[in-house]
């Protein structure tokens, strides 16, 4: 190589040095500015607001709210600056709130999560990590067999725990008791007989004659108040604090058509009012392990009576609840209250779901299905939150979330 050329090289290596130097210094003095940017020079600019992390939720809500006096997300040119604004508040707050699902987030809107950043002085309760494992055993070890709802045969010992045997009695059916032991918690199953409607008996006929009954007068229950995939829902006749909720065959009937399931109708009836007494005093014992440590459970329930009477005809009676429902009311009424209630109920949700979908698989041979929200795929579930998170109600003065269907 002439010495010519080698000094060319030279001279290369030094101008491609120079350009890596400068790129270098641009990128660092890019970062650091942007990091030293407010919320609203960096939607204006495009740059990251990850940066953003760093403030405590007081200097940002002081960002926040500059940015939301100005002007750059009020025309058309602030659709941009606006989504990105969004997605950052829900990083921002999902990093705190981490069990709540994705459907809820995405019904929020970005007016809904600035309410959030408008009081920096409320704080979430601090989570103390590791409460449930601590309290409960591995929630994967479901202590039962494995099994299939089948008629009971003549001479056929009757201990088959905890698979459902359920035998005919006429047009009667009974359903075999159980017990069963999820993270540690033992829970019995009692015998269930249900008698369905005569032949061309109405339900609410059939409701009235058993109140009557019980009751020792007359009694009308009007028109259902409410509908659900398997009961009809009255007021309480001459009591307006608690509900009647009646199973139909009708429902039920839908229900195994659909899912392709081999029981008759009265004995899959028969297997969802076991299901629901028996997942009702799962969540109960294991509140109460909650209470036993001295500690808040993260839901209330109210609970069903076990009127044997009532239950023989498929009818449950219950406290009439009412507060706040998810879907409809949080977005106008949102607080770090209300997130903290629904994180810590989706963590328990997220760790007692698997185990009660596997009893009430194993014990009676069938999935619940729920759907969150349009649009959403249908997910199994053990614990039914209900369409739209319905199946539970948030009240204030105290903050409480109580499950009133499950």
């Amino acid at each position: 190589m002439s010495n010519d050329e080698d000094m060319a090289v030279k001279q290369n290596i030094v101008s491609i040095r120079a350009s890596l130097m400068f790129f270098l210094v641009t990128f660092l003095v890019i970062s650091c500015s942007s990091s030293s940017l407010s919320l609203q020079e960096s939607l204006r600019r495009g740059y990251s607001l990850e940066s953003l992390s760093e403030l405590s939720d007081r200097e940002f809500a002081v960002q926040l709210a500059e940015t939301l006096q100005g002007n750059l997300l009020n025309d058309e040119s602030g659709v941009a600056a606006r989504m990105r604004l969004h997605e950052y508040l829900v990083r921002r707050l999902r990093g705190r709130y981490r069990h709540i699902p994705e459907p809820l987030w995405r019904h929020l809107t970005t007016g809904d999560l600035t309410v959030l950043f408008g009081n920096p002085e409320e704080q979430s309760p601090q989570k103390e990590p590791g409460v449930l494992r601590r309290l409960f055993s591995n929630p994967q070890a479901v202590e039962q067999g494995r099994g299939h709802p089948r008629p009971h045969e003549e001479g056929e010992p009757q201990d088959r725990f905890p698979d459902a045997v359920y035998k005919m009695d006429g047009d009667a059916v009974q359903v075999n008791g159980g017990s069963v032991v999820i993270c540690g918690q033992t829970v019995e199953v009692p015998p269930l007989r249900y008698l369905p409607p005569r032949s061309g008996e109405s339900l609410a006929t059939m409701t009235e004659s058993v109140l009557a009954s019980r009751l020792g007068r007359s009694v009308s229950l009007g028109t259902p108040i409410a509908e659900g995939g398997m009961r009809l829902i009255y007021s309480f006749p001459g009591n307006p604090s608690l509900l009647l909720k009646i199973y139909d065959p009708a429902r039920i009937d839908r229900i195994r058509a659909e899912g392709g399931i081999k029981a008759p109708t009265a004995v899959l009836l028969a297997f969802f009012l076991q299901r629901d007494l028996a997942v009702m005093d799962i969540l109960a014992a294991l509140r109460q392990k909650y209470l036993a440590q001295g500690m808040l459970p993260p839901y209330e329930l109210a609970e069903l009576e076990k009127d044997p009477q009532l239950l023989e005809r498929g009818i449950v009676v219950q406290p009439k609840i009412s507060g706040l429902s998810v879907w409809k009311d949080l977005p106008e009424q949102l607080n770090r209250s209300s997130l903290d209630l629904l994180d810590r109920f989706f963590q328990f949700h997220e760790y007692f779901d698997r185990p009660v979908a596997l009893f009430v698989r194993n014990r009676y041979d069938i999935f619940l299905f729920v759907q969150p929200a349009e649009n959403e795929k249908n997910i199994k579930v053990g614990i039914d939150y209900g369409r739209k998170y319905s199946n539970f109600f948030l009240q204030k003065n105290p903050a409480r979330l109580i499950i009133y269907d499950w």
